[in-house]
Protein backbone atom coordinates (compact mmCIF):
# COMPACT_ATOMS: atom_id res chain seq x y z
CA UNK A 1 0.00 0.00 0.00
CA UNK A 2 2.71 2.52 0.97
CA UNK A 3 4.68 1.70 -2.17
CA UNK A 4 1.55 2.42 -4.23
CA UNK A 5 1.43 5.88 -2.68
CA UNK A 6 5.12 6.34 -3.45
CA UNK A 7 4.44 5.41 -7.08
CA UNK A 8 1.39 7.73 -7.30
CA UNK A 9 -0.98 4.83 -7.95
CA UNK A 10 -4.58 5.98 -7.14
CA UNK A 11 -6.25 4.33 -4.16
CA UNK A 12 -9.65 2.65 -4.41
CA UNK A 13 -12.59 4.60 -3.01
CA UNK A 14 -13.27 4.69 0.74
CA UNK A 15 -16.80 4.21 2.08
CA UNK A 16 -17.90 5.79 5.35
CA UNK A 17 -21.20 6.04 7.20
CA UNK A 18 -22.14 9.36 8.81
CA UNK A 19 -24.20 9.73 11.97
CA UNK A 20 -26.43 12.68 12.90
CA UNK A 21 -23.63 14.75 14.46
CA UNK A 22 -21.09 14.20 11.69
CA UNK A 23 -19.06 11.28 13.05
CA UNK A 24 -17.88 8.83 10.41
CA UNK A 25 -17.71 5.04 10.69
CA UNK A 26 -15.49 3.38 8.10
CA UNK A 27 -17.39 0.76 6.10
CA UNK A 28 -14.64 -0.05 3.62
CA UNK A 29 -10.99 1.01 3.80
CA UNK A 30 -10.24 0.76 7.51
CA UNK A 31 -7.14 -1.38 7.00
CA UNK A 32 -5.76 1.05 4.40
CA UNK A 33 -6.39 4.08 6.61
CA UNK A 34 -4.89 2.34 9.64
CA UNK A 35 -1.78 1.35 7.70
CA UNK A 36 -1.22 4.90 6.44
CA UNK A 37 -1.71 6.26 9.97
CA UNK A 38 0.65 3.67 11.45
CA UNK A 39 3.39 4.47 8.95
CA UNK A 40 3.17 8.26 8.64
CA UNK A 41 1.87 9.45 12.02
CA UNK A 42 2.54 6.75 14.61
CA UNK A 43 5.75 5.46 12.93
CA UNK A 44 5.01 1.88 13.95
CA UNK A 45 6.86 0.07 11.18
CA UNK A 46 9.57 0.21 8.56
CA UNK A 47 8.99 -0.62 4.90
CA UNK A 48 9.68 -4.24 3.94
CA UNK A 49 9.54 -6.36 0.78
CA UNK A 50 8.89 -3.49 -1.62
CA UNK A 51 8.28 -4.79 -5.12
CA UNK A 52 9.94 -2.02 -7.15
CA UNK A 53 11.94 0.15 -4.74
CA UNK A 54 13.15 -2.48 -2.31
CA UNK A 55 16.83 -1.84 -3.01
CA UNK A 56 16.44 1.84 -2.10
CA UNK A 57 13.77 1.97 0.59
CA UNK A 58 13.43 -1.37 2.37
CA UNK A 59 13.80 -0.78 6.13
CA UNK A 60 12.95 2.93 5.73
CA UNK A 61 10.73 4.84 8.11
CA UNK A 62 8.65 7.72 6.76
CA UNK A 63 11.18 10.32 7.88
CA UNK A 64 13.97 8.38 6.11
CA UNK A 65 12.36 8.85 2.69
CA UNK A 66 13.55 11.56 0.30
CA UNK A 67 11.47 14.75 0.45
CA UNK A 68 9.98 14.24 -2.99
CA UNK A 69 8.76 10.75 -2.00
CA UNK A 70 7.33 12.08 1.27
CA UNK A 71 5.47 14.75 -0.70
CA UNK A 72 4.05 12.17 -3.10
CA UNK A 73 2.61 10.29 -0.16
CA UNK A 74 1.27 13.40 1.58
CA UNK A 75 -0.29 14.72 -1.63
CA UNK A 76 -2.24 11.52 -2.29
CA UNK A 77 -5.93 12.26 -2.87
CA UNK A 78 -8.51 10.15 -1.04
CA UNK A 79 -11.97 9.70 -2.51
CA UNK A 80 -14.82 9.04 -0.09
CA UNK A 81 -18.41 7.96 -0.56
CA UNK A 82 -20.45 9.06 2.46
CA UNK A 83 -23.56 7.10 3.43
CA UNK A 84 -25.95 9.58 5.04
CA UNK A 85 -27.23 9.18 8.59
CA UNK A 86 -30.80 8.42 7.52
CA UNK A 87 -29.83 5.36 5.48
CA UNK A 88 -31.60 2.21 6.81
CA UNK A 89 -29.38 -0.29 8.63
CA UNK A 90 -30.20 -3.07 6.19
CA UNK A 91 -28.97 -0.87 3.32
CA UNK A 92 -25.70 -0.15 5.17
CA UNK A 93 -25.09 -3.87 5.68
CA UNK A 94 -25.87 -4.53 2.03
CA UNK A 95 -23.42 -1.84 0.89
CA UNK A 96 -20.77 -3.32 3.15
CA UNK A 97 -21.27 -6.76 1.59
CA UNK A 98 -21.04 -5.38 -1.93
CA UNK A 99 -17.91 -3.27 -1.47
CA UNK A 100 -16.06 -6.05 0.35
CA UNK A 101 -16.26 -8.60 -2.47
CA UNK A 102 -12.71 -7.96 -3.67
CA UNK A 103 -11.18 -10.74 -1.61
CA UNK A 104 -12.88 -13.50 0.31
CA UNK A 105 -16.46 -12.39 1.08
CA UNK A 106 -16.97 -11.26 4.65
CA UNK A 107 -19.24 -13.31 6.89
CA UNK A 108 -22.37 -11.66 8.32
CA UNK A 109 -20.71 -11.55 11.74
CA UNK A 110 -17.59 -9.85 10.36
CA UNK A 111 -19.83 -7.20 8.79
CA UNK A 112 -21.73 -6.68 12.03
CA UNK A 113 -18.43 -6.44 13.90
CA UNK A 114 -17.23 -3.68 11.58
CA UNK A 115 -20.49 -1.70 11.60
CA UNK A 116 -21.38 -1.93 15.31
CA UNK A 117 -18.04 -2.03 17.10
CA UNK A 118 -18.08 -0.89 20.71
CA UNK A 119 -19.05 -2.42 24.06
CA UNK A 120 -20.85 -5.24 22.26
CA UNK A 121 -17.92 -6.42 20.16
CA UNK A 122 -15.60 -6.23 23.19
CA UNK A 123 -18.10 -8.34 25.16
CA UNK A 124 -18.33 -10.98 22.43
CA UNK A 125 -14.56 -11.30 22.25
CA UNK A 126 -14.28 -11.55 26.04
CA UNK A 127 -16.96 -14.24 26.31
CA UNK A 128 -15.46 -16.25 23.45
CA UNK A 129 -12.20 -16.57 25.42
CA UNK A 130 -13.74 -17.66 28.73
CA UNK A 131 -13.00 -21.14 30.03
CA UNK A 132 -16.69 -21.81 30.67
CA UNK A 133 -17.52 -21.25 26.98
CA UNK A 134 -14.51 -23.23 25.74
CA UNK A 135 -15.20 -26.11 28.13
CA UNK A 136 -18.92 -26.28 27.34
CA UNK A 137 -18.21 -26.41 23.60
CA UNK A 138 -15.01 -28.49 23.87
CA UNK A 139 -13.31 -25.59 22.04
CA UNK A 140 -14.93 -26.92 18.87
CA UNK A 141 -16.48 -23.71 17.51
CA UNK A 142 -14.01 -22.05 15.17
CA UNK A 143 -12.80 -18.59 16.11
CA UNK A 144 -11.75 -17.70 12.58
CA UNK A 145 -14.34 -15.68 10.63
CA UNK A 146 -15.90 -14.88 14.05
CA UNK A 147 -18.13 -17.96 14.07
CA UNK A 148 -17.77 -18.33 17.83
CA UNK A 149 -18.88 -14.72 18.36
CA UNK A 150 -21.95 -15.24 16.19
CA UNK A 151 -22.96 -18.22 18.35
CA UNK A 152 -22.59 -16.10 21.48
CA UNK A 153 -24.44 -13.15 19.94
CA UNK A 154 -27.43 -15.35 19.11
CA UNK A 155 -27.60 -16.53 22.70
CA UNK A 156 -27.30 -13.01 24.12
CA UNK A 157 -29.99 -11.77 21.73
CA UNK A 158 -32.56 -14.14 23.21
CA UNK A 159 -31.27 -13.44 26.71
CA UNK A 160 -31.82 -9.70 26.29
CA UNK A 161 -35.21 -9.96 24.55
CA UNK A 162 -37.92 -12.57 24.87
CA UNK A 163 -38.02 -15.18 22.11
CA UNK A 164 -41.55 -14.18 21.06
CA UNK A 165 -40.11 -10.80 20.01
CA UNK A 166 -38.01 -12.44 17.31
CA UNK A 167 -38.91 -10.90 13.88
CA UNK A 168 -41.89 -12.59 12.27
CA UNK A 169 -40.13 -12.37 8.91
CA UNK A 170 -37.31 -14.55 10.29
CA UNK A 171 -34.63 -11.89 9.76
CA UNK A 172 -31.92 -13.13 12.15
CA UNK A 173 -29.36 -10.68 10.75
CA UNK A 174 -31.54 -7.73 11.75
CA UNK A 175 -32.25 -9.27 15.16
CA UNK A 176 -28.54 -9.76 15.90
CA UNK A 177 -27.56 -6.34 14.58
CA UNK A 178 -30.14 -4.69 16.82
CA UNK A 179 -28.72 -6.61 19.79
CA UNK A 180 -25.26 -5.14 19.17
CA UNK A 181 -26.76 -1.66 19.19
CA UNK A 182 -28.64 -2.41 22.42
CA UNK A 183 -25.47 -3.61 24.17
CA UNK A 184 -23.51 -0.61 22.87
CA UNK A 185 -26.07 1.69 24.52
CA UNK A 186 -26.00 -0.07 27.92
CA UNK A 187 -26.77 0.88 30.62
CA UNK A 188 -28.69 3.82 29.08
CA UNK A 189 -31.20 1.93 26.95
CA UNK A 190 -33.38 4.99 26.27
CA UNK A 191 -31.32 6.41 23.40
CA UNK A 192 -32.07 8.02 20.04
CA UNK A 193 -30.11 5.28 18.29
CA UNK A 194 -32.39 2.57 19.66
CA UNK A 195 -35.56 4.53 18.97
CA UNK A 196 -34.55 4.51 15.31
CA UNK A 197 -34.63 0.71 15.37
CA UNK A 198 -38.09 0.40 16.88
CA UNK A 199 -40.49 2.43 18.98
CA UNK A 200 -41.01 -0.61 21.22
CA UNK A 201 -37.44 -1.84 21.56
CA UNK A 202 -36.74 -0.01 24.83
CA UNK A 203 -39.62 -1.74 26.58
CA UNK A 204 -38.53 -5.09 25.11
CA UNK A 205 -35.11 -5.14 26.79
CA UNK A 206 -35.00 -7.47 29.81
CA UNK A 207 -31.34 -6.88 30.75
CA UNK A 208 -29.53 -3.55 30.52
CA UNK A 209 -26.36 -4.41 32.45
CA UNK A 210 -23.32 -5.97 30.77
CA UNK A 211 -22.11 -7.57 34.02
CA UNK A 212 -25.45 -9.35 34.41
CA UNK A 213 -25.15 -10.55 30.82
CA UNK A 214 -21.66 -11.92 31.48
CA UNK A 215 -22.79 -13.69 34.64
CA UNK A 216 -25.88 -15.21 33.03
CA UNK A 217 -23.86 -16.38 30.04
CA UNK A 218 -21.31 -18.04 32.33
CA UNK A 219 -24.12 -19.69 34.30
CA UNK A 220 -25.72 -21.02 31.10
CA UNK A 221 -22.41 -22.53 30.00
CA UNK A 222 -21.70 -24.07 33.41
CA UNK A 223 -25.14 -25.61 33.78
CA UNK A 224 -25.19 -26.91 30.20
CA UNK A 225 -21.90 -28.69 30.81
CA UNK A 226 -23.23 -30.17 34.05
CA UNK A 227 -26.37 -31.56 32.39
CA UNK A 228 -25.26 -32.52 28.89
CA UNK A 229 -21.53 -33.15 29.37
CA UNK A 230 -19.54 -33.60 26.16
CA UNK A 231 -22.74 -33.53 24.09
CA UNK A 232 -23.82 -30.06 25.24
CA UNK A 233 -25.55 -28.12 22.45
CA UNK A 234 -25.26 -31.06 20.04
CA UNK A 235 -27.80 -33.27 18.31
CA UNK A 236 -25.84 -36.30 19.50
CA UNK A 237 -26.03 -38.08 22.86
CA UNK A 238 -23.96 -40.63 24.85
CA UNK A 239 -23.33 -43.74 22.81
CA UNK A 240 -23.36 -41.78 19.56
CA UNK A 241 -20.53 -40.00 17.78
CA UNK A 242 -20.40 -36.33 18.75
CA UNK A 243 -21.95 -34.01 16.19
CA UNK A 244 -20.96 -30.33 15.77
CA UNK A 245 -22.38 -27.75 18.16
CA UNK A 246 -25.79 -26.66 16.88
CA UNK A 247 -26.51 -22.91 16.91
CA UNK A 248 -30.14 -23.31 17.91
CA UNK A 249 -29.40 -25.72 20.77
CA UNK A 250 -26.55 -23.51 21.97
CA UNK A 251 -28.87 -20.53 22.03
CA UNK A 252 -31.93 -22.18 23.56
CA UNK A 253 -30.18 -24.16 26.31
CA UNK A 254 -27.78 -21.36 27.14
CA UNK A 255 -30.73 -19.05 27.69
CA UNK A 256 -33.18 -21.39 29.43
CA UNK A 257 -30.69 -22.93 31.84
CA UNK A 258 -29.43 -19.48 32.84
CA UNK A 259 -32.94 -18.37 33.76
CA UNK A 260 -34.10 -21.10 36.16
CA UNK A 261 -33.51 -20.77 39.90
CA UNK A 262 -30.85 -22.69 41.81
CA UNK A 263 -33.61 -24.74 43.42
CA UNK A 264 -35.01 -25.77 40.06
CA UNK A 265 -31.58 -26.55 38.66
CA UNK A 266 -30.91 -28.81 41.65
CA UNK A 267 -34.13 -30.67 40.84
CA UNK A 268 -33.04 -30.99 37.21
CA UNK A 269 -29.70 -32.47 38.28
CA UNK A 270 -31.53 -34.87 40.58
CA UNK A 271 -33.66 -36.10 37.65
CA UNK A 272 -30.88 -35.73 35.09
CA UNK A 273 -31.03 -39.29 33.75
CA UNK A 274 -34.79 -39.23 33.19
CA UNK A 275 -34.56 -35.77 31.64
CA UNK A 276 -31.82 -36.80 29.20
CA UNK A 277 -33.66 -39.96 28.24
CA UNK A 278 -36.84 -37.99 27.55
CA UNK A 279 -34.88 -35.36 25.59
CA UNK A 280 -33.13 -38.00 23.49
CA UNK A 281 -36.13 -40.16 22.62
CA UNK A 282 -38.79 -37.49 22.16
CA UNK A 283 -36.76 -34.67 20.64
CA UNK A 284 -33.28 -35.53 19.39
CA UNK A 285 -34.67 -38.57 17.56
CA UNK A 286 -37.69 -36.62 16.29
CA UNK A 287 -37.33 -35.38 12.70
CA UNK A 288 -39.80 -32.52 13.33
CA UNK A 289 -37.66 -31.20 16.17
CA UNK A 290 -34.58 -31.58 14.00
CA UNK A 291 -36.27 -29.39 11.40
CA UNK A 292 -36.86 -26.49 13.83
CA UNK A 293 -33.26 -26.50 15.07
CA UNK A 294 -31.61 -27.00 11.68
CA UNK A 295 -33.12 -26.44 8.23
CA UNK A 296 -35.91 -24.10 9.35
CA UNK A 297 -34.26 -22.81 12.52
CA UNK A 298 -34.55 -19.13 11.55
CA UNK A 299 -38.32 -19.15 11.01
CA UNK A 300 -40.41 -17.30 13.58
CA UNK A 301 -42.57 -20.36 14.18
CA UNK A 302 -39.48 -22.53 14.69
CA UNK A 303 -38.07 -20.15 17.30
CA UNK A 304 -41.36 -20.12 19.20
CA UNK A 305 -41.72 -23.89 19.06
CA UNK A 306 -38.21 -24.78 20.21
CA UNK A 307 -38.36 -22.38 23.16
CA UNK A 308 -41.86 -23.37 24.24
CA UNK A 309 -41.20 -27.12 23.97
CA UNK A 310 -37.85 -26.94 25.76
CA UNK A 311 -39.39 -24.79 28.50
CA UNK A 312 -42.11 -27.41 28.93
CA UNK A 313 -39.50 -30.17 29.10
CA UNK A 314 -37.57 -28.28 31.77
CA UNK A 315 -40.72 -27.61 33.75
CA UNK A 316 -41.55 -31.33 33.74
CA UNK A 317 -38.39 -32.10 35.68
CA UNK A 318 -38.11 -28.99 37.85
CA UNK A 319 -41.59 -28.65 39.33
Amino acid sequence: LIESLMLKIPLPMFYVSADEIGNYTVIDGLQRLSTIRDYIIDKKFRLQKLEFWGDQFNDARFEDLPTFIENRILETEFTFTVINSGTPEIVKRNIFKRVNRGGEPLTDQEIRHALYSGKSTVLLKTLSLTNKFLNATNSSIKANRMLDREFILRLLSFMIRDYNLYPKNGNMDEFLSDTLKIINSMPEINTKELKKISDNIISEVKINDIKILRDKFALGMLRSSAIFGDHAFRKSYPGKRKTPVNKSLFEVWGVLLSEISDQKFNLLEKHKDEFLNDYKNNFLKNYKFDDIISRNALKYTSVLERYSTMKDLLHKYTK
